[in-house]
C-alpha cells in the first residue's frame, strides 16, 4: 500500500510540474520557458525537477503529451445519437473549435509555439506529426463516411481534404491569439464551417 501512494505521489509531482511548464509556455513562450521557474512555481527544488525530468526536452515532450490530452476532451458535447450524420458530426467539429478558441485559447498557443520550434527540433517536428496524424485521420473518416452516406462529393479524397481542413482551422486559431476577440473567432469558424461545406458538398 505504501508503495502504491509512493508511486501515486511520484505520478501527481511529475503531472503537476508538466502542467505548471504548459502554462508558462503558453504565457511567456519557448523563451520564457525557464526549468527553475516551474520548480518554483511547483515549491520544490531544481534537483527533485531534474529526478522527473532529467533535460527541458524531457520537460518538452510531457508538455506535449499533456497537449494531447487536452486535445482528447471536447471542448463542447459531442452528438449523442449514435445515428448522427457525417456532416453533423463535422460540425461539431467546429464547435468544438469555437469553444477551445474561447475558453481554452492556451492551447492553441502551446500549439503555436510547439510548431514554430519544430523548424528546429526534429524531435518536436516527429511528435506534432503525430497529433497532426491523428486530427487528420478523424476528420477523413468523417469525411469518407459522409461520401458514403451520398452527402459529400464522390470526387473528393478524405484525407487530403482533411489536410486542407486541419490546416485552416490551424490558421484561425494562430490569427486569434493576437486578437482573441469573442465575436470575431465566431464569425471566422462559422465563416470557414459553411465554405467547407460547400466544398465538399458541391
Amino acid at each position: 500500500m505504501e508503495g502504491q501512494r509512493s508511486r501515486g505521489t511520484r505520478t501527481d509531482r511529475r503531472r503537476e510540474l508538466t502542467r505548471i511548464a504548459y502554462h508558462q509556455l503558453a504565457e511567456r513562450g519557448f523563451e520564457g520557458l525557464r526549468v527553475r521557474d516551474v520548480a518554483r512555481a511547483a515549491g520544490v527544488n531544481i534537483a527533485t525537477l531534474h529526478y522527473y525530468f532529467p533535460t527541458k526536452e524531457d520537460l518538452i515532450d510531457a508538455v506535449i503529451g499533456y497537449l494531447a490530452e487536452q486535445f482528447q476532451v471536447p471542448a463542447v458535447t459531442p452528438p449523442a445519437d449514435e445515428e448522427v450524420s457525417a456532416l453533423e458530426e463535422l460540425r461539431w467539429e467546429f464547435a468544438d473549435l469555437r469553444e477551445r478558441i474561447r475558453s481554452a485559447p492556451e492551447q492553441i498557443a502551446v500549439l503555436a509555439e510547439l510548431h514554430a520550434r519544430a523548424r528546429r527540433d526534429p524531435g518536436i517536428a516527429a511528435a506534432l506529426s503525430g497529433l497532426d496524424a491523428g486530427w487528420q485521420g478523424y476528420l477523413a473518416s468523417i469525411i469518407g463516411r459522409g461520401i458514403r452516406e451520398g452527402i459529400f462529393r464522390s470526387d473528393v479524397e478524405p484525407f487530403q481534404a482533411a489536410e486542407a481542413i486541419v490546416a485552416q482551422m490551424k490558421g484561425i486559431g494562430y490569427q486569434l491569439l493576437a486578437d482573441p476577440d469573442p465575436s470575431r473567432a465566431d464569425r471566422l469558424v462559422a465563416e470557414l464551417a459553411e465554405q467547407i461545406e460547400r466544398w465538399l458538398r458541391r
